[in-house]
């Protein structure tokens, strides 16, 4: 829902869902259970207000996941029932220096509690962040086209791990086992990095939009190889 308040334009927003949440093997192989569907809920507000030639925006919202954390699913045996609450402030402008020229940027910073239970102790938090970059030129080969480029890199988790309270060191003389904290880091090593070419305008009576795409280490996996693809499609009114 978004409201025009003097210069400035007010958007609030929710969302409820599911996550589908498993091996698509398991999905595969297993017709008497249904995949695991965990249920998150997401609110949040921006701004956005046109500051000369720049058109700014600014919000948060809150993600609470009951049974996830960032979209994995942590087995119940170390997380117990599992879930975390996550914060995020996004941040985006666009400047237009010229009537064929547009330049833009987004970047989103996210803060994320586990919540506690099972083995999961406190200090169990992640840092994670996502940005884009976007250049666009219009009126490239036709009037009412544009060609537009784009760098990004997904939310990814920039800091931080779970601490687990386990097992240590088996006492013989008193027959139990003394419990300790283990930190898991959950930092991956590898760095998604997207590379889109997109071309829009109209064609025969409708507008077409071809682009192609290079992503280098996808999900953030390091020795995952690179993927690319293309696409195109066609509509038009009638």
């Amino acid at each position: 829902l978004r409201r025009q308040v003097g210069a400035t334009g007010v958007t609030v927003m929710a969302e409820n869902g599911k996550a589908l949440t498993g091996s698509p093997v398991t999905f595969a192989n297993n017709l008497l259970n249904p995949p695991l569907s965990d249920h998150f809920f997401r609110f949040g507000a921006s701004l956005d207000r046109r500051l000369g030639p720049i058109d700014a925006t600014l919000g948060a919202s809150w993600l609470r996941e009951d049974r996830t954390m960032l979209g994995a699913r942590l087995h119940s045996a170390l997380a117990g029932k599992g879930g975390a609450d996550s914060l995020f402030v996004d941040a985006g402008a666009s400047w237009q220096p010229s009537e064929n020229w547009r330049l833009g940027g987004q970047y989103r910073r996210g803060w994320t509690s586990a919540h506690l239970g099972g083995t999961l102790v406190s200090g169990s938090s992640l840092g994670s962040s996502g940005w884009s970059l976007d250049a666009s030129r219009m009126n490239l080969l036709t009037p009412g086209d544009s060609l537009s480029l784009r760098l990004s890199q997904p939310l990814r988790v920039n800091s931080g791990g779970l601490n687990l309270r386990l097992p240590g060191v088996y006492d013989y003389a008193t027959l139990a086992a003394t419990s300790a904290v283990r930190t898991l880091n959950l930092t991956p090593s590898g760095r998604e990095l997207m590379r889109e070419l997109a071309w829009h305008g109209p064609l025969a009576g409708g507008s077409l939009t071809a682009s192609a795409f290079w992503r280098s280490q996808p999900m953030h996996y390091s020795q995952a190889p690179d993927d690319y693809g293309v696409g195109l499609s066609w509509s038009s009114r009638f």
